[in-house]
This record gives structure tokens, C-alpha cells and sequence, in this order.
């Protein structure tokens, strides 16, 4: 009895660790036991990140079910590829992500391969993170530029800009 006890309290210090390191970050911090095809969320606020409640979240089909259709093939496929390639211990994509309301945000999703000593996939420890206000300043930002280029064709004045204070 006093090891399950001591087994019980470990893994709520580890579960502990993860949420703090989701609140930490404001990711969506996964643990996915490939083995047993389970996966662990964690998230400060589960309905801050995509809208969803805590009980949608946990539930396995999540991430099948709200990946965008034109991106869930080719991310499987990468994950796949990640997953059975014994050397590989890193995978990195960036897709879409359905939120609560209906809209997609734009995630970048980083995982660690944990392999037993054949090489064989066990577990997926990862994190999934909104980048959509970062995805749509950069778009933003190839807009003004190709604004400004087009603008430089346009006149035959000499553009420059000068730093005074360097």
C-alpha cells in the first residue's frame, strides 16, 4: 500500500510539474504514451488557448478533429515519417488549428521522440502554441513591403534612410 501511495503522489507531482510549465508558457503542453495511445493535455486555462473546455480537450480524437482538413494528411504524414525514423528524436510543423468558435488559429506544434532501446517510439512529450498574431504581423509586414517596393518602381526619386543617433 505505501508504494502505490508513494507511486500516487509522484504522479501528481509530475502531473503538477506539467500544468505549472503550461501556465509558465501558455501552451498546451501534451504527453502522448504511443504505446497506449493516450494522451495528456494541460493548459492554464483550457478555454484561453482555442475555447474549448476541459473535458473536449482530454478527449483522444481532439487534435484529428480540429486540424484543419487540408492540413491533418500532410501533418500525419509528417508525424508518421518523425515517429518511425529511429533517429529522429525532434519533430516541428506549424498547421491550423480549429478553435471553439469556429475560426483557426495558427499553431506551431514542437514534440520529443522518447525511444526504447531498440529505437522504438514510446512516448511524445510536446507543445502546441498559438502563433496566429505573430503569423498575421508577418503577413502584414510582406504587405508594406511589397507596398514599398512597388512604390519605389513608381517614382524616380532616391529613397534613403539615415540613422543620425548611429
Amino acid at each position: 500500500i505505501t508504494t502505490v501511495i508513494e507511486q500516487a503522489r509522484e504522479i501528481e507531482q509530475v502531473n503538477e510539474r506539467y500544468q505549472l510549465a503550461a501556465t509558465a508558457t501558455q501552451d498546451l503542453i501534451y504527453d502522448w504514451d504511443l504505446t497506449s495511445d493516450e494522451v495528456t493535455r494541460f493548459h492554464r486555462g483550457l478555454k484561453e488557448l482555442f475555447g474549448y473546455p476541459a473535458d473536449v480537450l482530454n478527449k483522444k480524437d481532439f487534435w484529428k478533429k480540429n486540424i484543419h482538413p487540408e492540413d491533418e494528411p500532410i501533418e500525419r504524414k509528417k508525424l508518421r515519417d518523425a515517429i518511425g525514423n529511429p533517429h529522429e528524436d525532434f519533430i516541428k510543423t506549424e498547421y491550423r488549428f480549429k478553435k471553439a468558435d469556429g475560426s483557426y488559429a495558427r499553431v506551431v506544434d514542437r514534440g520529443y521522440i522518447l525511444r526504447d532501446h531498440t529505437g522504438k517510439a514510446q512516448r511524445l512529450i510536446g507543445a502546441t502554441s498559438d502563433i496566429s498574431e505573430l503569423t498575421e504581423k508577418r503577413e502584414a509586414l510582406k504587405v508594406a513591403n511589397k507596398r514599398f517596393r512597388m512604390a519605389m518602381k513608381a517614382t524616380n526619386e532616391m529613397i534613403w534612410d539615415w540613422e543620425i543617433a548611429t
